[in-house]
């Protein structure tokens, strides 16, 4: 692993192309890739191409396209220009695409071929240049260069506190923001994340199927795949189930990142299916021995899916449902919890496979300061405010969000709530804007409802909102799986979903305390509208009396 000192991202690439160089850095699933070295002329190269074309110092330069090593040459050529990195998730819509290259004051993007549709309205701006990512090597073959040593050592030297990189948050309660991120902020998180949970050795192999252009991946997975010198392959497509076995299969990872929603929805396809479809093993899943054995079978099926060589599958984004994770504990599947924002760079807490806890989110990272601020008189349980050198440095041309975000006293907001246990355990209890006043005043957090609803058979997913009259859960019920286990036609499973759900109510409330629990269950016709890392778009639902209502709503947002 390579030492870092002045934590920017021109040490870094320096650094790690001296340290690595002959060895396999990233590539795709099917081709052979680059080493560092390979890698690190495309990156000197394309450097010197955004020079000649005008980018200076300060300009934003912005990268809308698909995981993959010329997505990572660009980011590093535009930072070690001392340009600023603008990274655009990848589902936004053309519209939020075009605001932000506009708020970012973009002049130049690089963008992958099937999303070019999405720019043509900010493209037509004279001032504004275009590049294909897939063009890349096209683009600099003709350019010159000295040795990669020379090149590298030629290079500006950066100060951690300057401004890298940009990146505009998924907003699960409004409209997107910039969050501004130093060079330091980027390095100290990766730098510690790579000593702090496992020991990687240079060619261990990563599967990155989560987005470049979101910092969880970029930093504990490009970042630290640097500092350590990972081998990374990049899917090039989403994570479906036909794409990501045979990857699995032939990379055979040692190291992954995973928002929950993946994780889950392998849980109920396959564990929580199979139990039900047989009488013995719901029965023997009554009892926790049986249920613990059965974990641990299908453990052994699950870690073999991953490639036998799986020592550290990162779990982070959203909260992971208590359901699942328990699995996963009594599998003993090697996941790890993460918490953070991109705020954050993003990690503020986590743990290593060795020293999971249910339910939390691991201890607080090297380093970072956190405290919990006016706790609850009788659960101890407040908003997450955190300092550290991982803290942005404010949303970029928003002085007011900027402050809204910091205490007077120079604290983080987190917007979250959590509460520490007596070993220095962080656990979140729910957002502080999602939380529900109860009618006698009681905090309730509609997260831990959901995820009470949702380990029942057959429920997607669900949402918890407030009425006049009480709770009100609306829960996604997979039709042709019901379908499937009554043995009727599709459309027919609608009406035995509506009163599966009705029914649901009485069991899931013997699970709550009196002041979390709902009075009515609704279908939800759609699925829920989500952030780009999974998290529920919460400020979008309100409680309905008509489904057909609610989906005409959905099918409105989505547009």
């Amino acid at each position: 692993m390579i030492q870092i000192q002045h934590y920017t991202l021109d040490e870094l690439f320096r650094s790690a192309v001296a340290a690595y160089g002959p060895s396999r850095m990233c590539g795709m699933i099917d081709d052979e890739g680059y080493t560092f070295e390979q890698w690190g002329r495309h990156v000197l190269a394309l450097r010197k191409f955004l020079l000649q074309s005008g980018v200076k110092p300060g300009d934003a330069v912005a990268l809308h396209g698909e995981n993959s090593p010329l997505w990572t040459m660009t980011y590093f050529a535009a930072v070690t220009a001392q340009a600023v990195a603008v990274p655009i998730l990848n589902d936004f819509l053309g519209k939020e695409v075009c605001n932000i290259l506009e708020h970012s004051e973009a002049k130049t993007l690089f963008v992958s071929k099937k999303y070019t549709d999405k720019i043509s309205e900010w493209a037509k701006d004279d001032s504004s240049q275009v590049f294909i990512l897939e063009e890349i090597p096209e683009l600099i073959q003709d350019i010159p260069l000295g040795s990669t040593a020379e090149e590298s050592e030629a290079l500006p030297r950066a100060d951690r506190n300057d401004l890298a990189s940009i990146i505009y948050t998924s907003g699960t309660t409004g409209m997107s923001k910039g969050v501004m991120l130093s060079h330091g902020n980027i390095m100290s998180n990766g730098e510690v994340s790579s000593r702090t949970f496992i020991e990687l050795k240079p060619g261990e192999r990563m599967l990155s199927i989560l987005p470049l252009s979101h910092a969880y991946e970029f930093t504990i997975g490009l970042i630290l795949g640097m500092i350590t010198g990972l081998d990374t392959y990049y899917l090039g497509k989403p994570p479906m189930a036909s794409i990501l076995l045979p990857a699995l299969e032939q990379v055979r990872p040692s190291i992954m990142l995973s928002v929950p929603l993946l994780i889950e929805k392998v849980y109920r396809s396959s564990v929580k299916q199979q139990v039900s479809k047989k009488a013995l093993l719901r029965w023997l899943y009554r009892f926790g021995f049986g249920r613990r054995f059965i974990h641990r079978k299908a453990g052994k099926k699950l870690y073999q899916r991953f490639g036998s060589n799986l020592r550290f599958f990162g779990i982070g984004g959203a909260p992971l449902d208590p359901t699942v994770e328990q699995f996963l504990r009594e599998a003993k599947f090697p996941y790890a919890i993460g918490y953070g924002l991109t705020e954050t760079a993003p990690l503020i807490a986590g743990c290593a496979p060795s020293w999971t806890r249910l339910k939390s989110t691991g201890k607080v990272l090297e380093g970072v300061e956190m405290r919990i601020a006016d706790p609850h008189p009788k659960t101890g349980e407040g908003e997450i405010q955190v300092k550290g050198p991982n803290v942005m440095l404010g949303y970029y041309k928003n002085e007011e969000a900027t402050r809204e975000a910091f205490t007077e006293d120079g604290w983080f907001r987190t917007g979250d709530l959590g509460i520490f246990d007596k070993d220095g355990f962080l656990f979140i209890k729910g957002r502080l804007k999602s939380v529900i006043l109860g009618a006698n005043g009681e905090n309730i957090y509609p997260e831990g409802i959901e995820a009470v609803i949702n380990s029942y058979d057959f429920v997607e997913e669900s949402i918890v909102l407030p009425s006049p009259e009480g709770l009100v859960a609306r829960v996604k019920i997979d039709l042709d799986a019901m379908a499937e286990h009554i043995k009727v036609g599709a459309d027919q499973a609608q009406a035995y979903a509506r009163e599966y759900a009705e029914s649901l109510v009485s069991r899931v409330n013997k699970e709550l305390n009196v002041n979390s629990r709902v009075r009515k269950m609704k279908l939800l016709m759609d699925p829920l509208i989500r952030t780009p890392t999974k998290k529920i778009k919460r400020f979008l639902y309100h409680d309905s009396d008509d489904e057909s209502d609610q989906q005409n709503s959905n099918n409105q947002r989505n547009t």
